[in-house]
């Protein structure tokens, strides 16, 4: 098992784009097996690569997790992750990060979403996802487009939360 460090933020990464990943070998499988471990040490439902400093796009989500039970691990790796379909109809969630403690934000985001992406194995997927799962999915992805949720606060929240975040970290 390795736990990967958390780029904490506030931290430039947070607006860097993720490259694609062109090929997958044993560094990318030892990268989504290193990440799992890490989103389940933390008590996280999801995780992207950029929150351990790797601008890749890959991420992984396990929002059946539940760590007082670890019989429920059932993790997806999505590498290169694409949302093709938005729903018009919304879905509000109280969001929060592993890499920006105790700062939570409700967010209104699409309540379905069609994703395609590749998995360990090279085999593509397109799947729906809807709520909860949705929210993960679309979190975990604008890490890898150089946002974070806090994108979709009020300008003055998201201020604020930067500034607590801030001195957070300096202490």
């Amino acid at each position: 098992m390795t736990i990967l460090p958390l780029i904490i933020a506030p931290d430039p990464i947070y607006s860097k784009k993720s490259t694609d990943i062109l090929v997958i070998d044993e560094e990318i499988r030892k990268l989504a097996s290193d990440m799992i471990d890490t989103v389940y040490f933390q008590h996280g439902i999801g995780m992207a690569a950029t929150q351990i400093g790797v601008l890749k796009r890959i991420i992984v989500v396990d929002i059946n997790y539940n760590k007082n039970d670890p019989t429920t691990r059932n993790p997806i790796i999505m590498i290169n992750p694409e949302i093709l379909e938005f729903s018009t109809e919304t879905y509000e969630f109280t969001e929060g990060s592993i890499s920006f403690p105790e700062a939570y934000v409700k967010t209104s985001r699409p309540r379905k979403i069609k994703v395609k992406y590749t998995d360990l194995e090279k085999r593509e997927h397109i799947i729906q996802a809807e709520d909860l799962f949705s929210v993960c999915i679309q979190h975990e992805i604008d890490y890898t487009l150089g946002k974070t949720y806090l994108d979709l606060a009020s300008p003055l929240k998201k201020r604020i939360i930067l500034e607590k975040l801030l001195k957070r970290k300096v202490k």
